[in-house]
């Protein structure tokens, strides 16, 4: 299955092996790797935090997803175990990973904000950031959820978080703003709030996980204009898409891709929000 057009155009394959060869090719592109068990389900949960610790074991200085729909999060208290477990076993390495907790669809994002924010909380230090949140910008209460955050965090020196526009949009409707213009104002708006945030508090970090040239032209405007917040920006494009973004030679800026892999049938969630995201390059690579 992993060798149908329409599949490896999104979907690295089957297991961290075929990840793992994706970010030889990135390395060489000098853009790193997000690692993404691409499961949202938690019946085989034992064998989806394995994978977690398999990830760990096998990757270094990347990032590393975290689906808290795959790893129990209707009990939070069990997923703050998880996240300290994760944490002991990351720094025991040399090159340490970081961690992306995913945002998901409306039913369970409450709980893995907790989540998000125990693991910011606990785990961030002012030298070392572990843990990024994410914030979904199509959400009604995105910017709202982003200042609260900026308050709490940031003069702690903790904040980590990384925004992207949303992909829950059939199940999320009514949570969601009523068009694409909009949640563009609300996504460059977040851009403006973080980086004026940043000359105050520059020892947080933030990720903008975009396709779209708009926005990263302005955070790349605002970088060019302060190049001392360089460290603590990155870029993120998902696999099969973003990559005139991804692959543009800006060098000094750290890029890198969101590489999902898991079993076929179980990764299919994903793939569809994918392909209802590409119906026109879909047309091209089938």
């Amino acid at each position: 299955m992993r060798f149908l057009p329409f599949y490896s155009h999104f979907i690295a394959g089957n297991s961290l092996k075929h990840a793992l060869n994706i970010q030889k090719k990135l390395q060489q592109k000098n853009v790193g790797t997000i690692f993404d068990f691409a499961v949202e389900n938690p019946s085989k949960i034992k064998r989806n935090i394995n994978q977690i610790f398999l990830q760990i074991n096998h990757s270094n200085s990347s990032f590393i997803a975290l689906k808290l729909s795959a790893l129990g999060i209707n009990n939070p208290s069990q997923c703050f175990n998880l996240i300290d477990q994760f944490h002991q076993e990351n720094i025991k390495k040399k090159y340490p990973n970081k961690f992306l907790i995913d945002a998901e669809n409306n039913d369970i994002q409450n709980s893995i904000y907790e989540v998000s924010n125990y693991a910011l909380d606990t785990h961030n230090t002012p030298l070392k950031k572990y843990f990024y949140k994410t914030i979904q910008m199509y959400r009604k209460d995105s910017i709202s959820t982003l200042s609260k955050d900026i308050d709490y965090f940031m003069p702690k020196d903790k904040y980590a978080v990384k925004l992207v526009r949303g992909a829950y949009i059939k199940t999320d409707k009514q949570f969601i703003c009523s068009s694409k213009e909009e949640t563009d104002n609300q996504y460059n708006l977040a851009i403006n709030e973080l980086f004026s945030s940043l000359f105050y508090f520059p020892n947080n970090e933030i990720m903008f996980a975009t396709h779209n040239k708009d926005s990263y032209n302005q955070a790349l405007s605002y970088l060019k204009s302060h190049p001392y917040l360089i460290p603590n920006i990155s870029f993120a494009t998902l696999l099969g898409m973003g990559d005139t973004i991804c692959f543009d030679n800006s060098q000094v800026i750290q890029k890198y891709k969101y590489v999902p892999y898991g079993p076929f049938w179980e990764t299919t969630p994903y793939l569809f929000r994918r392909l209802i995201e590409n119906i026109e390059i879909i047309k091209h690579v089938l």
